[in-house]
């Protein structure tokens, strides 16, 4: 008991002792701890270690100091704390702990008295980049115990170099940066994104402060930061550049994202963070700072450069792409424009700086480009001058020109080709990151300039490359190069090669057509060292590639043949017999170019395809070289001559000449191979049923037969046209002495191939527009007419003799569709099926016109010289009648076509002149007891307001002219009776009237105008004298003289 108690006093007095120590001295206290940290340190131990001893000695005594009680302590688990500074970037050698404050029960608890951090397994402050997880642990010397999570306390690397220029970009686009408004930016200048200029105002100073964040200073003027309104930050406020105020909200945190980018956190609350507007935001977007998106957050993401960076970057990824384009000698295109224009150098020219455009295609060395690789960057050389292709003063910005220059050591001449997906380039700039080559505004136009933009994947930047020149193997010769061809697409048997109008014209172009054989479907091969000419039947012009071109697509036309490659055909004959032609020039093949064909569509050159059938075609010898069908023959002196039966004649032995082509029936002809005979034919006049033949004698005529040899003629081609050859005499269809005049004779003589032995096709139509009579072929005195005449609907259509009335001539037009539509010329009726039915047996008559099928009809014509009426609604029936020869009223329906002559009908031209007018016959009639002393006679009608000007002698009048007029009114009356012209004239009857161009009938009555509008017309207006529309009055003054008798009546 007396031990303790002694031992307890001893301990007592010991720390009394060194209480009074600790008050006297406490400065030497600092020094020895000082002292005592300092020399740990020299042996490796760190402070915090000094401290953690410190505090275990403590510990230690407090243990043994407390013998007998022990003082309850409360958890800081559910302490209340705040935080900040959890975010910063590293500095080197530095400590930097965030401000922790914890509170329990409303105190604030003491760090190293209370409470100690841990941050990840470690008390120690970290220094290096990473993400720990940072814990309060309450010290067991306190009056406290547990701990509480605190949060995560991030330290980012800290790559940026101070007094070196950065500039930042979104990653949505590498040529946007962060931009400072104005060249100089002053304070306040507004933030956003803008397209690269290179100016100081897109590039920065990041300066890292000791405290771990970031000032980002404008290079422009570092007097400026970049700053986020106010001082603490919310979700969109505005980025400006101000002047520095040492304020978190001037500050920032550099976080690593993804690929090389970084997010910029504000300090002032770093969960919001740089920004720009939109999720692919535009030139021009506004900058802010808004809350961190962890989807979409593009635009919250910047890459962070110096120009070395971009160089680095542009050295790896031409390294990445070395092999993408072999070297050699190359086309360059623009394959998405349109028309696959080429990059020329303009006029062709050799001079330092000339520009570079598009063009089309034509083979020359300006176009031509010499691939070749500078480490693992590609140099483009012109082959005509020498030089490269460049970007023009190094210019790095969107909208550099391009040119050509000799210095291939600068960053301008070095490209980097990327493949894209649909096997094109984008063709990327050495000068800086995300620069491609560009056809201005994607244009397709010859002379469109070619610069640099930013890399964006349109149309714009995509180009291929054609290697030349073309390696086309010789074939052998296996097409019968004597015949001619129609060469035919194997994707439609009726689509063929074809010259576009029949021209013969250089550069006329090719395309497919509906099959005929007209010679500019036709075509022969000549075999020329190891390739094929193909030469067109109607011009004698060769198919070639047109300008020379180079790239797919290339259009096919036909030019004056020659020896040139671009002429020249390798014929490949494949598997399924079809044939493929390979151009020799450029290597393509003929290409019909659609899947889906149809007449019109273009034929050019494409790249081979092994299994594509528009590069296919059927060869099929033609072994009668004229077409079928109704034609026009045009004499090759001069197109506007044609063939013609003199005076549209019937006769046998009736005379040939030539004629000025007037679409008439003469001038139509029926053209029919002669069963048996390799390419002879029969010609047969339409207006006649007879057939061309050479009488003997020299001369050309129409014969009733075609079974003669002197009516059948042998073609052949010359020069493009037709010479026909009399199957009897050998001798040559020849227009007389080769006179170009309507009404030259057409004769034969001895064939010499001349110009007035060559005749051209032109299809025609069945019939021109006119008004016809319709005449039975087995009986031609019987002709289709409307019963009765009837003008109403319905009314029947019959067959009776002819009587030259206006219900039996009608009017035939042709409409768009080649159909016609006839109506008849007394009633303004067409001629239907009725209740548009179209079977056979339907009752035909007249009704209305409506355009439809029921009352529409093709003319075929057939080789009795009649015509057929097939109905538009069914091409089996056509328009009859019962029995094999008309009778006075057999009716007229729709039959069965059997080509029975009872079915064909004579379409005999005619005219038609409407009948008179009661009232206006009646004045004829009167007027032909009267005389006049001048070649007119006037007579005026008062009760019907008419006007007649006669021309001719007494009972011989004929109208001239049949006017409306206004006769005088009620109270003032137009005079009556017979007067002669006094010859008297005036331009007006006062200064001041309105009745002009007066000519005197008698006494104070005129003939003059109307005084205000046509209106008046018709009516008792006037104050006697008779007043005329202003051209009628005109007329009278101008042809009536004095003496014309004027007779005046009711």
């Amino acid at each position: 008991m007396k031990k303790t108690a002694c031992l307890v006093l001893s301990t007592v007095v010991f720390a009394f002792m060194f209480s009074i120590v600790a008050l006297v001295s406490p400065a030497l206290a600092e020094v020895n701890q000082t002292q005592q940290a300092t020399t740990l340190n020299s042996q490796g131990v760190s402070s915090t270690a000094v401290d953690d001893q410190s505090q275990n000695e403590q510990n230690a005594h407090s243990r043994s100091s407390i013998q007998a009680t022990s003082v309850p302590k409360t958890s800081i688990a559910n302490a209340q704390v705040s935080k900040q500074g959890m975010m910063r970037n590293v500095v080197s050698g530095r400590e930097i702990k965030p401000t922790v404050v914890i509170k329990v029960s409303g105190k604030t608890l003491v760090e190293g008295k209370d409470y100690r951090l841990k941050f990840g397994s470690e008390y120690r402050v970290p220094t290096a980049a990473g993400t720990y997880s940072l814990v309060a642990e309450a010290l067991e010397s306190g009056s406290y115990s547990g701990s509480i999570k605190i949060g995560d306390y991030k330290l980012f690397s800290s790559p940026f170099k101070e007094n070196i220029q950065y500039a930042l970009s979104p990653v949505t686009n590498s040529n946007f940066m962060l931009d400072a408004t104005g060249k100089r930016p002053n304070v306040g200048s507004n933030v956003t994104i803008w397209t690269r200029n290179n100016g100081a105002n897109q590039m920065w100073y990041l300066k890292l402060g000791a405290d771990g964040y970031y000032t980002i200073k404008s290079a422009a003027n570092d007097r400026f930061i970049l700053d986020a309104a106010a001082s603490s930050p919310k979700v969109g406020s505005n980025v400006s550049i101000w002047s520095s105020k040492n304020q978190d909200n001037q500050k920032w945190i550099i976080e690593p994202s993804t690929n090389g980018s970084y997010i910029i956190r504000n300090a002032a609350n770093p969960s919001l963070v740089l920004d720009a507007a939109g999720i692919s935001p535009k030139c021009g977007a506004n900058v802010s700072v808004w809350s961190a998106k962890s989807q979409n957050n593009n635009n919250q993401k910047w890459t962070i450069k110096t120009l070395n960076d971009v160089y680095t970057s542009l050295d790896s990824l031409a390294a990445q792409n070395k092999s993408v384009i072999a070297d050699g000698t190359y086309v360059i295109y623009a394959s998405a424009v349109g028309g696959n224009p080429v990059l020329d150098v303009k006029n062709g020219a050799t001079n330092e700086g000339a520009n570079i455009q598009l063009a089309a295609s034509n083979a020359s060395a300006n176009q031509a480009w010499e691939i070749s690789h500078s480490g693992n960057y590609v140099l483009i050389k012109n082959k005509r001058s020498g030089k490269y292709l460049s970007v023009a003063s190094n210019n790095s910005l969107s909208g550099a020109n391009v040119i050509q220059s000799a210095n291939a050591d600068v960053r301008g001449s070095k490209w980097i080709f990327l493949k894209n997906s649909d096997g094109s380039f984008s063709v990327r700039s050495a000068l800086c990151t995300g620069i491609s080559l560009d056809v201005q505004a994607g244009k397709s136009a010859a002379g469109t300039n070619i610069e640099t933009w930013m890399s964006n994947s349109t149309k714009a930047q995509k180009f291929k490359l054609v290697s030349v020149p073309a390696q086309v193997a010789k074939c052998e010769n296996t097409i019968d190069t004597t015949g001619y061809y129609c060469i035919k697409s194997i994707r439609d048997n009726n689509l063929q090669l074809d010259v576009n109008a029949a021209s013969t014209a250089n550069n006329a172009n090719v395309q497919i057509w509906s099959a005929t054989k007209m010679p500019w479907q036709l075509f022969r091969f000549e075999y020329v060292n190891g390739y094929y000419r193909i030469i067109s039947a109607h011009s004698n012009k060769a198919l070639m590639v047109q300008n020379n071109s180079l790239v797919p697509g290339a259009n096919a036309v036909m030019y004056t043949a020659s020896t040139a490659d671009n002429q020249l055909w390798r014929a490949q004959k494949n598997a399924d017999g079809s044939y493929t032609f390979f151009n020799k020039k450029n290597g393509y093949a003929l290409y019909v170019g659609s899947v889906s064909p149809k007449a019109g569509t273009n034929v050019c050159t494409s790249g081979y395809s092994p299994t594509s059938n528009e590069q296919k075609f059927k060869l099929e010898r033609v072994t009668n070289l004229m077409p079928t069908g109704l034609y026009n023959l045009k004499s090759a002196l001069n197109a506007s001559q044609v063939l013609d039966v003199t005076a549209g004649s019937g006769a046998n032995n009736a005379n040939i000449e030539t004629w000025t082509n007037n679409a008439g029936i003469a001038q139509k002809w029926n053209i029919q191979a002669v069963a048996g005979k390799e390419n002879v034919y029969t010609l047969q006049a339409v207006c006649s049923g007879k057939y061309l033949a050479d009488n003997g004698l020299g001369n050309a005529v129409q014969v009733a037969s075609g079974i003669d040899t002197k009516s059948q003629w042998k073609a052949s081609i010359v020069g493009g046209s037709y010479v026909l050859t009399n199957v009897e005499t050998g001798k040559a269809l020849d227009v007389t002495n080769s006179k170009v005049a309507s009404g030259t004779n057409v004769g034969t003589k001895v064939i010499t191939n001349g110009v007035n032995q060559r005749w051209n096709l032109v299809t025609t139509a069945p019939l021109p527009n006119g008004t016809y009579i319709i005449r039975s072929r087995v009986n031609t005195s019987q002709v289709l007419e409307i019963v009765g005449s009837s003008t109403g609907n319905n009314g029947n259509v019959a067959m009776w003799k002819y009587h030259g009335g206006g219900n039996q001539k009608f009017n035939f037009t042709r409409n768009s569709d080649g159909t016609y539509t006839v109506v008849n010329c007394n009633s303004g009726k067409a001629l239907d099926a009725a209740k548009g039915a179209s079977s056979a047996g339907t009752n035909i008559a007249q009704f209305n016109q409506k355009n439809q099928k029921n009352q529409r009809w093709y003319l075929v014509y057939n080789s009795d010289g009649g015509f057929k009426l097939v109905s538009a609604a069914n091409s089996q029936v056509v328009i009859g009648f019962n029995g094999s020869s008309p009778t006075n009223g057999a009716n007229v329906c729709l039959v069965k076509d059997t080509n029975a002559s009872s079915q064909h009908f004579k379409l005999e031209k005619t005219t038609y002149v409407p009948p008179m007018p009661a009232p206006q016959r009646d004045m004829l009639n009167k007027a032909q007891g009267y005389s006049s002393g001048t070649g007119y006679l006037i007579m005026v009608n008062r009760a019907t307001h008419k006007v007649g000007v006669f021309k001719g002698s007494q009972g011989n009048w004929s109208y001239q002219h049949y006017w409306s007029c206004v006769t005088g009114a009620p109270g003032s009356p137009t005079i009556t009776g017979v007067y002669r012209t006094t010859g008297y004239k005036r331009m007006s009857l006062t200064t001041d009237s309105r009745a002009r161009w007066c000519t005197q009938i008698s006494g104070g009555y005129f003939f003059h105008t109307i005084l205000a509008s046509e209106s008046e017309l018709g009516n008792s207006l006037s104050h006697g004298c008779v007043r005329l529309a202003i051209p009628s009055a005109q007329w009278i003054y101008n042809n009536v003289g004095r003496g014309t008798t004027v007779v005046l009546y009711n």
